[in-house]
């Protein structure tokens, strides 16, 4: 289905694959058998006992070379999978007990690298740093969708209208994402200058969370600060006029752009990202109000007690 840029639409129902939960049961019994293999080897390093070292070596590789699992398309992405390579099937599967226990532990220290761990786990089919970020939290979804036969929560919160304690049926189905039909990339500011954007993967993660430990000292001396968001935007910046820049350069000309010029580029990001949504609109169960209830990646959420 075609759609405009920036239109939202509702994750929609297809995407809940609903015979996910039909794999093989024993998957879980072999991830703890590795568990069990992992101690031994520690046990035998300790002792000094390389002959049993080395057996287990073999014993794991020959046990970690079959891959069982039951992969699915994931459909529906935010960037509708056109900045992948021609071709690109991006495949999941669903969660397994020890990934569902290690995402209840989600925070906002480990968010990353913990969601990151998860997918390089269960996604296959492109290689997980080539991920783009606009598609990263999407599959995560798609994920606990495809891992329970009930994909949905009961979520409780205090109604802002009646200042009760409420509750609202969280159903994934029901998160809206913002598709983009294709990225437009290049843009043209009020100063003239030629910018080329590109949408920011998995791998680029790692860079933009080490740039103020590299960078902060020179930023301060120069008497500015570290913006994360201005961070962001400048490495969605692939070149200027033709040319390519560090990240500190590309920082300090999104620093310097005169207010015109940044609300132009800041405009087109918004218009050309594809996202999930931060929050879904909620109707309180007790006086009927309605309000906005933020995401969150809460404990229940992966691990809910019960399931009706």
């Amino acid at each position: 289905m075609k759609m405009s840029s920036g239109q939202v639409e509702d994750f929609e129902n297809d995407n809940v694959n609903n015979d996910a939960v039909n794999y093989n049961p024993n998957e879980d019994q072999d991830e703890k058998k590795m568990l069990a293999l992992m101690r031994s080897m520690a046990q035998a390093v300790d002792k000094g006992d390389m002959t049993a070292v080395s057996q287990i070596q073999q014993e794991s590789k020959a046990f970690t070379a079959v891959d069982n699992s039951n992969y699915w398309d994931i459909t529906g992405l935010p960037t509708g999978g056109l900045l992948y390579p021609a071709g690109t099937k991006i495949m999941g599967r669903p969660l397994k007990v020890l990934e569902v226990k290690k995402l209840t532990s989600i925070n906002e220290y480990n968010a990353e690298s913990v969601i990151t761990e998860i997918l390089r786990k269960c996604v296959k089919g492109i290689p997980v740093d080539e991920i783009y970020l606009n598609d990263k939290i999407y599959i995560l979804f798609w994920l606990r969708a495809n891992s329970y036969r009930n994909n949905s929560y009961v979520v409780d919160f205090e109604c802002p209208k009646c200042e009760k304690e409420s509750t609202y049926h969280f159903d994934v189905n029901s998160i809206q994402i913002k598709k983009v039909e294709n990225f437009e990339k290049n843009i043209i500011l009020e100063s003239k200058d030629h910018i080329s954007l590109k949408f920011l993967q998995i791998k680029d993660e790692k860079d933009i969370g080490n740039f103020r430990e590299r960078y902060e000292q020179m930023i301060v001396k120069s008497g500015n600060e570290v913006d994360e968001e201005l961070v962001g935007m400048a490495y969605m910046i692939d070149t200027i006029n033709g040319k390519a820049l560090s990240p500190l350069d590309k920082y300090n000309y999104v620093l310097n752009l005169d207010p015109q010029d940044f609300s132009c580029l800041l405009t087109h990001v918004e218009n050309n990202t594809a996202s999930v949504k931060p929050y879904m609109n909620v109707s309180c169960n007790l006086c009927g109000g309605e309000t906005q209830l933020g995401l969150s990646f809460r404990p229940d959420f992966f691990l809910p007690r019960h399931i009706s």
